[in-house]
């Protein structure tokens, strides 16, 4: 079976999903789809098949989204894979819509709280009164 796991580098897929990449590398081909960076030669040692994606994390430029849109198309259309895995938003976001398109399972993973709550405002006030509201230890936040 192939398999996608993509984020927006390989860091991320290394350091916190290495466990989960071990176990389905005994069974499966696993491909990595991110940011080429210091972990893309480990990936490669334990036997997955690298592919680097150039995801830049900030850019909001709607032609620049547009030819990752279609990277991503490609690649994922080039695969073929049994099931693709994305775990950060732009993979969650844009894999999910060409899966759908392309009739492949997918699964997107959301991790942590984003920075939503590294900054004071709306978004952050809102989820405290409602973690009021709702009984919620707030001195974590």
């Amino acid at each position: 079976m192939k398999i996608v796991l993509s984020a927006n580098t390989h860091w991320n897929i290394y350091n916190f999903r290495l466990d989960l990449v071990k176990s389905l590398i005994k069974k499966n081909d696993i491909y990595v789809v991110g940011r080429k960076d210091r972990s893309s030669q480990k990936l490669k040692k334990i036997g997955c098949k690298v592919i680097p994606l150039n995801i830049d994390l900030h850019s909001t430029s709607l032609f620049g989204e547009f030819i990752l849109f279609c990277k991503f198309f490609f690649i994922i259309k080039r695969i073929n894979p049994n099931i693709y895995l994305g775990f950060t938003i732009k993979p969650n976001l844009y894999g999910s819509i060409i899966c759908n398109f392309l009739k492949i399972r997918n699964i997107c993973n959301i991790t942590g709280l984003g920075k939503s709550f590294m900054y004071r405002g709306f978004l952050k006030i809102f989820i405290i009164f409602r973690g009021s509201v709702l009984k919620i230890n707030l001195e974590d936040l």
